[in-house]
């Protein structure tokens, strides 16, 4: 059996997104895979991440909640997005190492 592709994917206070984004990938995806789906709410909008959770459960879909603290910065998005990105590739993809991401 081959590895399977991992598929680290951020949501933030979107449902249909993540919805959407689980349909692709298994309509698609044709290799095996597995989807991480990571709540990027950071503390904030906990409907969406109750949401967000339930609708990892209901699909046997790892869920991680990305840490509060790397929200803080709340002027530049895309130091927010940087800092969110680089606690996926070094929290989770250089930890767990899979062979495709």
């Amino acid at each position: 059996m081959s590895s399977p592709i991992e598929f680290y994917i951020l949501i933030h206070n979107n449902i249909f997104c993540a919805e959407y984004q689980i349909k692709t990938v298994t309509t698609f995806c044709k290799d095996p895979y597995k989807i991480i789906l990571l709540d990027s709410n950071c503390g904030k909008n906990t409907q969406v991440s109750h949401q967000l959770y339930n609708l990892c459960t209901d699909n046997d879909i790892e869920f991680i909640q990305i840490p509060d603290e790397l929200s803080l910065d709340t002027t530049h998005a895309s130091k927010r997005l940087g800092l969110k990105l680089n606690y996926v590739y070094h929290k989770l993809v250089v930890v767990r190492r899979p062979v495709y991401f």
